[in-house]
């Protein structure tokens, strides 16, 4: 039930990211990313907020929660 509950949650962190691309992709081409299908992400956890980090490009977003 646990895991079914973290499954639920990272689902929701994925979604919150998801919904904010469109926004960080002009910011992320400032920074040298041109289009590539795959990019390295890095989740942050800290306290009960989520933040996204592209080490490649120097950007940090902060992410919202979306529940699926």
């Amino acid at each position: 039930m646990r895991a079914d509950q973290w499954t639920y949650h990272i689902r929701g962190i994925q979604a919150g990211l998801e919904a904010k691309l469109n926004d960080l992709i002009p910011t992320l081409e400032r920074r040298g990313y041109s289009g590539e299908q795959e990019v390295d992400v890095e989740l942050r956890i800290f306290g009960k907020g989520y933040q996204a980090f592209f080490p490649r490009y120097g950007v940090v977003a902060n992410l919202e929660v979306n529940p699926n």
